[in-house]
């Protein structure tokens, strides 16, 4: 075969070349029309050492002093998986010893409120636990804030948590 040949490609159809990169650690959450990258952190692990008893009256959620990951999220649709976990102890009284996870002020889910028994009065000794909670949805791009709060059901109750690790992972919802 002689002759011309002639190409025509419909940039409406065609990925252009990518034109940008990410920072170390960064990933690529996506790419735009013109080759530029959405550049995120998909992983965010926060964690300290602590220990915090808890007298308070019934209902009563207290902040767990120290349990705080701040996060810098890219704008759009994003999830967020928090587990914490640590060693506690849930002492006299009845009931049970609750804990919940926070993001921006707001329980994660599922949003139980103090139905959750992180851990029960009970005679026995220190123990593991861990509990896992999510965020799927659309937050403004900005600082978000993942907190631990716990309380006790019956005031005669003492909780004592200790060896504690609040870990949280973001990364940018992709809808397959």
């Amino acid at each position: 075969m002689a002759g011309d040949l002639s190409l025509s490609i419909d940039p409406s159809v065609v990925q252009k070349r990518l034109t940008g990169t990410c920072s170390f650690g960064d990933t690529i959450a996506s790419i735009d029309a013109d080759g530029v990258p959405l550049c995120s952190r998909p992983i965010y692990t926060g964690y300290d050492f602590g220990a915090a008893t808890s007298t308070a009256a019934t209902g009563a959620f207290t902040q767990l002093t120290g349990s705080s990951a701040a996060l810098n999220l890219p704008p759009g649709n994003i999830e967020i998986i928090a587990t914490f976990s640590g060693e506690s102890i849930c002492t006299g009284g009845a009931g049970w010893c609750s804990v919940r996870l926070m993001l921006n002020g707001t329980e994660m889910l599922p949003a139980v409120g103090n139905d959750y028994a992180f851990d029960s009065v009970a005679i026995d000794q220190y123990e593991g636990h861990s509990m896992q909670r999510v965020f799927t949805g659309i937050l403004p791009a900005g600082n978000a804030e993942i907190t631990v709060q716990y309380m006790v059901i019956d005031p005669a109750t003492s909780f004592f948590l200790d060896d504690w690790v609040l870990s949280v992972q973001a990364s940018p919802k992709v809808d397959l």
